[in-house]
């Protein structure tokens, strides 16, 4: 579900986008911070802790976690974003997608503690840590860098992507 509605959304993005060379810029920022939080979490979980199910199995509370309940999200949310502000598409669409993008990983986020809820140490974990935070401990080691290298890979094609539109719209290609 997550691959086909990334997809869809870039698809919108790139289909309704104007990139300009300050909004190729600017988007450098929030992508390289949401994919350094996606580094760090996943150095802090479990080696290859990450699966397209909602099933855990046990609650990771080191490095990044300790400090918030849902780093991963939070670095969906800063990508997203400077995909938006990359694309630069019209208002209506960059506000939808702020709306939606924002619900969808706060709805996946409340599934995903729901299931948490019935494990003990989950509520204590759940009262002392905050659900988001901008407190970024942590560090990246190769564990966590394996498991996001197709990220960075679709990230680096994405921008690229950006980077041509920009060209073939002002016929500078």
């Amino acid at each position: 579900m997550r691959p086909v509605m990334g997809t869809l959304g870039f698809l919108i993005l790139f289909l309704f986008s104007n990139p300009l060379p300050l909004s190729l810029i600017l988007s450098i920022l929030p992508v390289l911070l949401g994919e350094y939080i996606r580094l760090v979490s996943a150095s802090s979980g479990e080696r290859w802790q990450r699966a397209y199910t909602m099933e855990t199995h046990r609650v990771v509370k080191r490095g990044i976690y300790s400090s918030m309940r849902h780093p991963f999200y939070l670095g969906n949310f800063f990508i997203i974003s400077g995909f938006i502000i990359m694309f630069n598409p019209p208002l209506f669409i960059k506000v939808s997608f702020i709306f939606f993008a924002s619900l969808y990983l706060f709805v996946l986020a409340k599934f995903e503690e729901m299931e948490l809820t019935n494990k003990v140490d989950y509520k204590k974990y759940k009262e002392e840590v905050p659900f988001i935070s901008f407190n970024i401990r942590g560090k990246i080691n190769k564990d966590g860098f394996r498991q996001e290298i197709i990220t960075i890979i679709i990230l680096v094609i994405v921008y690229c992507t950006g980077i041509a539109k920009f060209f073939v719209k002002r016929r500078l290609l």
